[in-house]
């Protein structure tokens, strides 16, 4: 297992609620995370992502509308990895319009989506995890994504991760509280997530 060092908040600050531990982003705030290098190695095999998360909007507003939204909830990637929407070499939970979506790896990246199941102020508990030929994403301790399919593990760098924004040019907040970040070199085991 390993501990992300601390993340650097970025203005406009995160503000701490409810009993001072969790981060509140708003207005297109963000936490600056350390590099995807620092906390996973140059091309993390396995490895686990999860946090919780309480939107602080109704997540079905990103609807397609005619255009593509999307809300990222935590990014990383290395320098060149291109980022949303084809990107690769990244490790991301996001929301593209009504999905929920993961990328985890070089290329392919896109690793699923399912209809997005976070609801307005209701805390949810998301972590992503994967292994070779084995990606999956589990909301609440419930499998939601399951791909099978061969995929190169993801490249990270010295570029620095985001938590509520997407990280290559911060934009595609996502509104919300986050709490309780975890970052493991090892995929977790199911029993491990409920």
């Amino acid at each position: 297992t390993s501990s992300p060092p601390p993340a650097t908040p970025r203005h406009p600050r995160p503000r701490a609620s409810g009993g001072g531990k969790a981060l509140q982003i708003q207005n297109k705030g963000y936490v600056q995370l350390p590099s995807g290098i620092e906390l996973l190695g140059p091309q993390p095999k396995e490895g686990t992502v999860e946090f919780m998360v309480r939107p602080d909007f109704n997540p079905q507003t990103l609807a397609n509308t005619g255009s593509d939204k999307y809300a990222c909830l935590f990014y990383l990637m290395e320098t060149d990895g291109n980022g949303l929407p084809d990107g690769f070499d990244e490790i991301a939970v996001y929301i593209k319009n009504d999905q929920l979506r993961i990328h985890c790896g070089g290329m392919p990246a896109f690793a699923g989506g399912t209809p997005t199941p976070l609801s307005e102020g209701q805390w949810h508990r998301i972590a992503l995890v994967w292994k070779p030929n084995d990606r999956r994403l589990y909301i609440d301790g419930k499998l939601l994504i399951h791909n099978t399919s061969a995929y190169a593990a993801p490249r990270l760098d010295a570029f620095k991760g985001t938590l509520g924004a997407h990280a290559p040019h911060h934009a595609f907040t996502f509104n919300g509280t986050f709490d309780n970040l975890k970052i493991w070199s090892r995929a977790l085991q199911e029993a491990e997530l409920q």
